[in-house]
């Protein structure tokens, strides 16, 4: 169960590569495709966390640079979880919105893998990392497909 936690942001990167090469008319299922998977292992962790016991759970741990003690280090928590599972249920909301094309629906599922790394990151490193990689996409998200006075 431990690996779900590394699913979570790593399904919507391999689909937002997959929705980049897909045809155009297809980049919208293919994304919500992707963001239903994701959200059912949300699902799956908020049916595996134990309520009843404190800290994080669903922990995955692994030495990354080891010269700077960082490590890959993420779990979920009960905050954590539950801006995971809100994640899962507002995303699908921005797909049905409007017609969008594959550059939307691909920045869309960069910036919801930033997301889920940012809410389950548990040291700074990683989650400074996760953090900026959700800036990119949000910053183009608005210059693109923002209203009038979007500047």
């Amino acid at each position: 169960m431990a690996h779900l936690t590394t699913a979570l942001f790593i399904i919507p990167l391999a689909g937002a590569l997959c929705v980049t090469v897909a045809p155009k008319n297809l980049a919208r299922g293919i994304a919500l495709g992707f963001n239903a998977l994701t959200a059912i292992l949300a699902f799956m962790l908020w049916q595996n966390f134990d309520t009843t016991a404190a800290g994080l759970q669903m922990v995955e741990r692994h030495n990354w640079i080891p010269t700077i003690g960082a490590e890959y280090l993420v779990g979920v928590d009960g905050l954590s979880l539950l801006l995971v599972l809100l994640t899962s249920l507002i995303f699908p909301f921005a797909f049905f919105a409007q017609r969008v094309g594959r550059g939307f629906c691909a920045l869309m599922l960069v910036m919801q893998a930033a997301l889920y790394g940012t809410f389950t990151a548990q040291n700074f490193i990683l989650w400074f990392l996760f953090y900026e990689m959700s800036l990119v996409p949000a910053f183009l998200l608005i210059k693109i497909w923002g209203g009038e006075k979007r500047d």
